[in-house]
């Protein structure tokens, strides 16, 4: 109760900073999303692109528990776990996957990717098949 008095209560100068910092983190998450596939994606050209300064990118960022770095970390182990997925990838190599999702290191992307899914990328390929085989 006094938790929702002291948010009701606060000035609205804060009110309208948090709605801002709020649509700011939205329009950061959008311009990696759209963007994550580029080997050149940095903190640089997101704050330039935005009109923003890299501190105040990466105090935005803080809000959210990761760091510029591991969102587009993520962003890219997502990508590439959908199209190891997608039937419409299946020719492709895990080499060819990691390429398209911005790796540049083989041995990086494997690792990466078994820390945050838990499967090795083979594994993931396989279970995938697995799942089309069971289907049809």
């Amino acid at each position: 109760m006094i938790c929702c008095w002291w948010l009701w209560h606060q000035p609205k100068t804060r009110k309208v900073a948090r709605g801002q910092a709020n649509a700011r983190l939205l329009g950061v998450k959008n311009f990696v999303d759209q963007n994550h596939f580029r080997n050149d994606l940095n903190t640089a050209m997101l704050a330039q692109a935005l009109g923003i300064s890299v501190r105040y990118l990466h105090r935005v960022f803080a809000s959210t528990g990761l760091s510029f770095a591991e969102y587009v970390l993520r962003r890219r182990l997502e990508t590439a776990a959908s199209n190891l997925r997608a039937r419409t990838f299946a020719n492709l190599s895990i080499s060819e996957v990691s390429t398209r999702s911005a790796f540049s290191d083989l041995a990086h992307f494997h690792l990466a990717f078994e820390k945050l899914f838990g499967f090795t990328l083979g594994d993931w390929r396989f279970k995938q098949d697995m799942n089309y085989t069971n289907i049809t």
